[in-house]
């Protein structure tokens, strides 16, 4: 059961603030050939975050945010570890020069820290950027950023203390259908508690991508892309390299009527090579995706089949439902969601999936969620007698 507040609240002109209050208690079971393992916990979160002009409208707007949490991870719970856990992070950003100048340059300062504590984990993360960028009528956009990240944890073992610089170049055309983009990201961590070299990575990556909405005839929409990545690392342990294309198309026809459904048909393709393993692999997907209106909801179906190839052939069949329903006043909402898959591959053979959940909403007045959730999903080979969970 989880009750959420969300609270909004009228400020000065031109600030803007928000607040977000969330209880919760989960409860969950695993039950596998090896028997049953079942764990329940308590979980609560807040967050604020203020934003406006800093000052006058003439140096820009700024966003400052707070958020923290207690709760454990269920799943980690579940197999018998410490899952408690405490969160408290904050951060500010800003956007500095006025509104009409800030159409065309970005002048972009952030700062954001966490403070993670776990079993033996009191980890600190932190966070400096700066990103500038120039965009101008009908010539590419350029953008450059540069981050200095910080991790501590002295009271592990090992303890942790890694500064790690990273920077990014980016360019980006946009004309019509056509999207093009040229990025470049680099980083170096340096960990200050031993004598090992620095660490350092390169990525260099460029995209292209025609985007065809609202076509004539059947089609409704054609999407072609190609990308090529181009990545490399150093570290104590030597250097290596490696570099990738893909080229993929996205169709999809227009909607078409059998009632109360209305349905279309879609297919994806990819084709990919690594130079790591001098491979190339190719992916099919052909989806019917249908839904139809309620009195005070509606009904989603999705039909998917996809074939893959590389490391052998796989093929899958999914399918999944969702029904959303509310009554006339909208305080009283309820969603149920099913789903199922068949899913083969060389190495683990054929497996079966399925899974059902649903959640009630009530809502007695704005801003005030208070909703239950129930699930269950499980997978199980599809040779009978050979084990499974749920």
């Amino acid at each position: 059961m989880v009750l959420v507040v969300l609270v909004a609240t009228p400020a000065r002109a031109q600030y803007r603030r928000s607040g977000l209050l969330n209880w919760k208690f989960d409860d969950i079971t695993v039950k596998t050939a090896a028997g049953t393992r079942r764990a329940s916990g308590f979980a609560q979160s807040y967050a604020f975050s203020m934003g406006g002009p800093l000052g006058t409208p003439l140096l820009g707007e700024g966003d400052a945010s707070v958020n923290f949490s207690q709760g454990k991870s269920l799943t980690q719970a579940a197999d018998g570890a410490d899952a408690n856990q405490k969160i408290l992070g904050y951060a500010f950003r800003a956007s500095l020069l006025p509104p009409g100048l800030r159409r065309y340059v970005t002048l972009a300062p952030s700062f954001s820290r966490t403070k993670t504590q776990q079993a033996a984990l009191n980890l600190v993360d932190t966070s400096k950027a700066l990103t500038v960028g120039l965009a101008l009528p009908r010539l590419p956009s350029v953008s450059v950023s540069r981050s200095f990240l910080s991790r501590r944890d002295a009271a592990a073992r090992p303890s942790v203390d890694q500064d790690t610089r990273l920077q990014t170049e980016e360019s980006a055309y946009t004309k019509g259908p056509l999207r093009l983009r040229v990025r470049r990201d680099r980083s170096r961590t340096d960990d200050r508690l031993t004598t090992v070299a620095s660490s350092r990575t390169e990525q260099k990556r460029a995209d292209a991508e025609l985007d065809f909405a609202e076509m004539k005839g059947r089609l409704e929409r054609m999407s072609l892309r190609t990308s090529y990545q181009d990545q490399g690392a150093e570290s104590s342990g030597g250097a290596s390299r490696q570099d990738s294309k893909t080229a993929g198309v996205y169709l999809a026809t227009r909607r078409f009527k059998n009632r109360p459904w209305d349905s279309f048909l879609g297919y994806g393709g990819d084709y990919a090579w690594n130079s790591a393993d001098r491979r190339d692999s190719k992916r099919h997907a052909l989806s019917l995706t249908s839904f139809a209106p309620l009195s005070r909801g509606r009904v989603d179906n999705r039909l998917t089949y996809q074939r893959a190839d590389g490391l052998g052939e796989r093929q899958s069949v999914a399918e999944s439902a969702t029904g959303e329903w509310s009554t006339r006043s909208g305080k009283t909402a309820l969603r149920t969601s099913v789903d199922g898959a068949w899913a083969h591959d060389p190495l683990g053979g054929a497996v079966l999936t399925d899974g059902l959940r649903q959640r009630l909403t009530l809502i007695p007045r704005p801003f005030y969620d208070l909703y239950g959730e129930a699930g269950t999903s499980g997978a199980s080979p599809a040779r009978p007698g050979a084990g499974g969970s749920r």
